[in-house]
């Protein structure tokens, strides 16, 4: 029985890999892919508080994560020299 369990998890573990080598995209294309802003990237999203489950999947197009990422570093840094127009650091 051990050995029965071994074996198919020592074929699974050797052949998945070849297998994800088979359905990746072309190098070709990859960069194309990049570069394209209206191209979807979907990531999942920050999961709730006490849970074991993962966060939703959050989809936008690559020129709407770049807007995210730009509004997200300027209510930072925002809010890092706010304090010091007050006068007083954060």
């Amino acid at each position: 029985m051990r050995s029965t369990v071994f074996a198919i998890l020592t074929v699974t573990l050797f052949t998945l890999p070849a297998l994800a080598d088979d359905t990746q995209t072309s190098p070709a294309a990859a960069p194309s892919a990049q570069n394209n802003r209206n191209h979807v990237i979907c990531r999942t999203g920050q999961k709730p508080v006490g849970s074991m489950l993962p966060g939703p999947r959050i989809c936008h197009t690559k020129r709407e994560w770049d807007d995210l990422t730009e509004q997200s570093r300027r209510n930072l840094e925002m809010n890092q020299n706010k304090g010091y127009m007050n006068g007083v650091p954060n």
